[in-house]
């Protein structure tokens, strides 16, 4: 099992359906000195009310770790299917600062691997 707290740049770009669902593509990549994460997501998205979301889609994610002399394997790749929350904290000309949470996991072919990653995410929002 391996922690990494990692800085993650995020971007998500797509269609509003209606005012209350939307597609988009979630790209993410971030890296320390001992680990990597990227993933690349389609996502749907419904909000229930004006300032909350919830998505889910399917893409793939990898994490690759430097590890040394260690026996567990230097990294993870699968398709994956994310699950993420939004709740907008502070909205202005239908734009808004947004916190989330991503949890994202996949079993990775040929070694029946499971990885997963999750964050909290602080961004912008264009509507």
């Amino acid at each position: 099992s391996d922690l990494a707290l990692n800085p993650t740049l995020q971007m998500d770009l797509g269609l509003q359906i209606s005012p209350r669902a939307g597609v988009y593509l979630h790209g993410e990549i971030g890296t320390i000195i001992l680990a990597s994460q990227a993933a690349v997501y389609v996502v749907g998205e419904w909000s229930p009310v004006g300032w909350l979301s919830f998505g889910t889609g399917v893409g793939w994610d990898g994490m690759a770790d430097w590890c040394g002399d260690c026996s567990a394997a230097p990294g993870w790749s699968a398709v994956s299917i994310p699950v993420l929350v939004g709740v907008d904290v502070w909205r202005r000309n239908h734009h808004a600062l947004r916190v989330g949470l991503e949890w994202a996991g996949g079993d990775q072919p040929g070694t029946g691997t499971l990885g997963w990653h999750s964050a909290l995410t602080f961004g912008w929002a264009l509507k």
